[in-house]
């Protein structure tokens, strides 16, 4: 079982991609981090909006996962199961990876509920609960 953000598995966001390379780069969070809590909060309040508006105009295809990516992770990693979120669309996908059934978990967004797998011998069941 793999479990993961998400976030890299959405390579056709080009846009994402290149913001993401930027704000991981360590000089630049060691900067971020450097700042007070305050002014961290208003950056990432004006990141979120602006997120928030580049998205509106966005395909929702370019925004969810590459299928290949999803295959290439689940192959180099060798495993059957993929659990992640980032895309907000939960959903439980069987797919074909390394020859063998296998399984892509997307969770919920935890805006306004939870979400969690449950899997047993019988079934995978996507569940959402509330606050």
């Amino acid at each position: 079982v793999l479990i993961m953000h998400g976030d890299t598995l959405c390579t056709d966001d080009t846009g994402y991609q290149a913001f993401r390379a930027k704000v991981h780069t360590p000089w630049i969070q060691k900067l971020f981090l450097a700042l007070p809590l305050f002014i961290r909060n208003r950056i990432a309040a004006k990141m979120r909006a602006g997120s928030k508006a580049a998205n509106s105009s966005k395909s929702m295809t370019i925004m969810d996962v590459n299928p290949q990516a999803v295959i290439d992770v689940m192959e180099k990693q060798r495993v059957q199961w993929l659990i992640h979120g980032h895309t907000h669309r939960p959903d439980v996908h069987s797919l074909t990876t390394n020859g063998e059934p296998a399984h892509r978990v997307v969770l919920g967004a935890w805006h306004s509920e939870g979400s969690m797998v449950k899997v047993t011998p019988e079934s995978v069941e996507l569940i959402a609960f509330p606050f």
